[in-house]
């Protein structure tokens, strides 16, 4: 919820490794190792001109009307200049370039006749990776991990039709783009203000109507919160705080106004007012670090109970800020504080126990700690528990499992500063800017986030939707008619709303098409420059853009459908919804939106089956019925339907069991079955 205070990751944390080392009088120098050699400064320069050239053509073209076909077509030409300067940046050291450019291979943007390029993406991908981007390593231990065979929730997953060859050689390698991708995250997330928040909002048809925020100060309940404020109340305070201290609600993150709102609540007598301007005070955020304003506001908050404020006293006797450093108090205040079920205590605490801190060494009951707060998603838990859990500690009963440490690191890593398209991506959908949206979860989707795969998939259904609508209705019922009256404009009564106005109605959109066109293309000219010959070729070829942006929306609705089933970390809800597009895209073949390649009724029955069982499992785990209920009668409907006309089965028609399935169906929603 928007209006609660995150208390992941929200306070301090003990840098046990730095205290270690530091003990130890270790050298992070080594034998005969020498700093990299500065990047060429002119190489460097041209590199940055050229991505934010890049930049502001991608961005120019994805605000073009979809409903233009000839500003379209000026879309996918300047998507191609943006993708070759894209391409220019990268080859001269861009790895942010680099990783762009495997995002738009993979999605078809920039592309002439509007296909995928998923080798191209690939090698790009492996590129960024290597050379350090922290979006691709992410991106490539996900991909191998997705692949490599490992098990979701429940057991729920598509079968792997192209596993790895060799899963157990995969993991490791997995494991080392992610360990990179969270290490960095966890590194950033120590930081004063590193701490980021990931939007993970499912989108759904209507989403504007139950999610009017990321609108600013404007926004309905930031007014209303911020008048409740005013009023006294000390709740609205809170929400307030918090708004702008994680950016909720589209407003942009400020500091020193979050303080001023916890320090209101704070003298409202709200315990977590005085929690939140302890935790500031110590950090520095919203004002100077001042650790004896945070030593009394912890104490206040302590005699209350705060197992926050036990954890920040913990971290004050562990530093030595205001008191004198005592490592055994500072070990009692995470333990008392982890009792109360702190995320940061327990962390905290199993920190010490393994780095043998104010005790003696105890890795074992470290990682009991680290386990503990890692099953309540707290981000330093898991880093730290797939830290042991990737080596293993046999002797102590903890074996090596790489499966579960990759997937933890790559939980790890999806809470960084390189998940911006996720919130960007869902103002751009409010906002109604739905190439722009598409642009930023296609972009998420790309370093394996599989929240950002289903956004991704909603949208493009979306946009391939409204194009097969749109040409069923111009192109099908207007122009076929026309045809079929041999162009004869003035044969009927053109006072009604029949052919004859239609098509005067198309002609004129068509002219104010061409006009808004010729805007667009100067628009370009400016931006491409040299580059505006590439525009006018592409913008002149015979290809319809409208149908191919169609076509591509279908083609990026069955890859995601496909790869969502692959992925493990996808919950019940993703699977159901992606196995009945499969069996959709199995049993209707050509028929289906966008068009699939073949029928195959095996697979669509077998497909059906297993949304089934998906929505089932979202329903037993109480997930949300409104989401799981649907899926599951439409599920199985479709198992009903193929089994009362034998198709996809073995054995025949078998009505009984078609029957049983829509009375299970009925109460789930299906009554129009």
């Amino acid at each position: 919820d928007d209006d609660d205070d995150d208390d992941d990751d929200d306070d301090a944390k003990v840098d046990a490794e730095k205290n270690i080392s530091s003990e130890a009088g270790g050298d992070s120098e080594k034998v005969g190792s020498r700093p990299p050699s500065e990047p060429n400064a002119a190489a460097k320069k041209y590199a940055g001109d050229q991505y934010e050239l890049a930049e502001r053509i991608r961005g120019a073209c994805l605000l073009l009307r979809e409903d233009d076909g000839e500003a379209q077509r000026v879309a996918r030409a300047g998507l191609a200049v943006a993708r070759a300067a894209y391409l220019r940046s990268a080859v001269a050291g861009n790895s942010s370039a680099r990783f762009i450019l495997s995002a738009m291979y993979d999605a078809g943007y920039g592309s002439v006749d509007g296909r995928r390029e998923p080798k191209r993406a690939h090698y790009h991908r492996l590129t960024a990776a290597a050379l350090g981007e922290t979006g691709a390593q992410l991106a490539a231990g996900s991909e191998l991990f997705t692949y490599m065979g490992a098990k979701g929730p429940h057991g729920l997953r598509h079968p792997v039709r192209h596993p790895v060859r060799n899963p157990q050689a995969a993991c490791p390698v997995a494991l080392y783009y992610l360990f990179h991708a969270a290490t960095r995250a966890y590194e950033e997330n120590a930081k004063p203000g590193g701490q980021s928040r990931v939007e993970r909002l499912k989108l759904f048809e209507g989403v504007s109507n139950q999610r009017g925020d990321h609108k600013g100060e404007s926004d309905d309940r930031m007014m209303f919160l911020r008048q409740a404020a005013e009023l006294g109340d000390s709740r609205a305070m809170l929400a307030m705080g918090n708004a702008h201290y994680w950016g909720n609600f589209g407003v942009p993150r400020d500091f020193e106004r979050a303080l001023r709102y916890y320090e209101r609540a704070h003298n409202q007598g709200a315990l977590l007012g005085t929690v939140g301007v302890a935790k500031m005070s110590l950090k520095g955020e919203g004002a100077p670090k001042n650790a004896t304003k945070a030593m009394d506001y912890y104490h206040a908050a302590a005699n209350r109970s705060s197992p926050d404020a036990l954890n920040g006293l913990g971290y004050l006797h562990f530093y030595g800020d205001e008191v004198e450093r005592n490592l055994t108090t500072a070990l009692s205040y995470f333990k008392r504080a982890a009792e109360l079920g702190s995320g940061d205590g327990l962390v905290n605490a199993g920190l010490m126990l393994r780095g043998g801190m104010g005790c003696e060494r105890n890795i074992s009951e470290a990682y009991g700690y680290f386990v503990r707060c890692a099953a309540m998603n707290h981000q330093s838990c898991q880093y730290n528990a797939a830290m042991i859990e990737a080596a293993g500690e046999p002797e102590l009963g903890i074996p090596r499992d790489c499966d579960r440490a990759a997937a933890r690191m790559r939980q790890v890593a999806e809470v960084g500063k390189w998940m911006w398209p996720m919130a960007d991506g869902l103002k751009a959908h409010l906002a109604g800017d739905d190439a722009t949206a598409r642009w930023l979860y296609d972009h998420a989707a790309a370093m394996g986030v599989a929240q950002a795969k289903y956004n991704a998939a909603f949208l493009h259904e979306q946009r391939a939707r409204s194009v097969r609508v749109g040409y069923d209705t111009i192109y099908g019922n207007i122009h076929g008619t026309a045809e079929d009256d041999d162009g004869d404009e003035g044969h009927g009564d053109e006072s009604t709303d029949g052919w004859a106005a239609a098509l005067r109605r198309e002609r004129e959109r068509e002219r104010r098409t061409r006009e808004a066109a010729a805007q667009v293309r100067e628009h370009l000219r400016g931006v491409v420059g040299e580059d505006l010959a590439l525009v006018h070729s592409l913008g002149d070829s015979g290809d319809d853009p409208m149908k191919l942006s169609g076509a591509l929306s279908a083609e990026m609705l069955r890859h995601y459908s496909t790869r969502i089933g692959f992925d493990p970390s996808a919950d019940s809800i993703d699977l159901a919804w992606a196995a009945l597009h499969r069996g959709d895209c199995a049993y209707f073949g050509p028929r289906r939106l966008g068009g699939c390649e073949v029928s195959d009724h095996r697979d669509a029955l077998r497909e059906y089956v297993e949304a089934g069982r998906a929505a089932r499992a979202a329903i037993d785990a109480g997930k949300d019925a409104v989401d799981a209920a649907p899926l599951l009668a439409r599920a199985l409907y479709s198992e009903a339907w193929m089994r009362a006309r034998g198709e996809g089965c073995g054995d025949g028609r078998d009505v009984g069991r078609a029957r049983r399935l829509l009375r299970e169906g009925l109460p789930q929603g299906g009554g129009g079955a």
